[in-house]
């Protein structure tokens, strides 16, 4: 079984992601993180997280690419413009240094460091006017996969199936037509898609936005859709209930609503830090 996991903006979908996992294998951080879909596949007896970047032609090209547009005046150009913020000053460096680049990451620390720099090189490559190689990716055993065991699934009888978390990106990352597309194609291909959308976010400015988002899941997962409504431990004493969540979401979707809490999530799942 595939589940695809998408969320909302900035809902708590690698958090999540962890927590079913049981262990911090994805890196959270305020600026979109999935740019390229990833695979977490649940394997028994693998206590440390391995990620496989078979694949890797693609990405080695585009980075060959864009470091010989940085040599150009346009391309220093752009380089002045990023270099303008410390967060995009980051973007930089993993042109001028790409030894993060390989086929294997062993262990939290490298995974993170791989993930973050192959989502980034997205960003610079569309700041730089280049495209990234999505259609590369769009079949599902070219795609970046972790194997690692689900804490939760220990000792349970291989028999009765495998579970992979596919983590997707949400509208709000697929700023570019074709990582839209990807997106879009994913989630039709999952056996099950789980959006997480933020619970304060349902009563604030904010709420349009999300709603169009899940609207935006719901086309292309109908009848596939869960929705777990994150941070609910944020609730005060005016806030509305888990009924009064359901009814929030679209009707078509109020009996697979889960009101969720990632502080929860942390003391059921050993290893994790409150």
């Amino acid at each position: 079984m595939v589940l695809a996991v998408v969320g909302t903006m900035k809902a708590g979908k690698s958090t999540t992601i962890n927590a079913i996992v049981g262990q911090e294998i994805l890196p959270n951080r305020n600026r979109p993180m999935t740019s390229v879909p990833t695979l977490i596949r649940h394997v028994p007896g693998k206590t440390e997280p391995v990620l496989h970047l078979e694949h890797i032609q693609p990405v080695r090209n585009l980075l060959i690419t864009l470091q010989e547009k940085l040599a150009t005046p346009a391309g220093q150009q752009v380089a002045q413009t990023l270099q303008q913020t410390g967060d995009t000053r980051e973007l930089l460096d993993i042109l001028t240094d790409d030894g993060w680049l390989k086929n294997e990451y062993h262990g939290e620390e490298e995974i993170f460091t791989g993930l973050a720099s192959l989502n980034d090189l997205v960003r610079l490559a569309a700041a730089m006017g280049t495209e990234f190689p999505f259609d590369e990716y769009a079949e599902v055993q070219k795609l970046p996969v972790i194997d690692v065991e689900f804490s939760h699934l220990v000792g349970m009888d291989a028999c009765q199936g495998t579970l992979t978390l596919l983590d997707t990106p949400g509208p709000n990352e697929a700023g570019q037509p074709q990582m839209e597309v990807m997106m879009r194609d994913q989630l039709q291909k999952a056996s099950a898609v789980l959006a997480v959308m933020d619970y304060t976010q349902m009563n604030s400015k904010a709420d349009e936005d999300v709603r169009k988002e899940l609207n935006a899941i719901a086309d292309v997962s109908a009848g596939r859709l869960f929705v777990l409504v994150n941070k609910f431990d944020e609730k005060d004493r005016n806030g509305d209930g888990a009924d009064a969540v359901r009814q929030k979401v679209p009707a078509m979707l109020n009996s697979d609503v889960l009101p969720a809490s990632p502080r929860l999530s942390r003391i059921l799942t050993p290893g994790i830090p409150g």
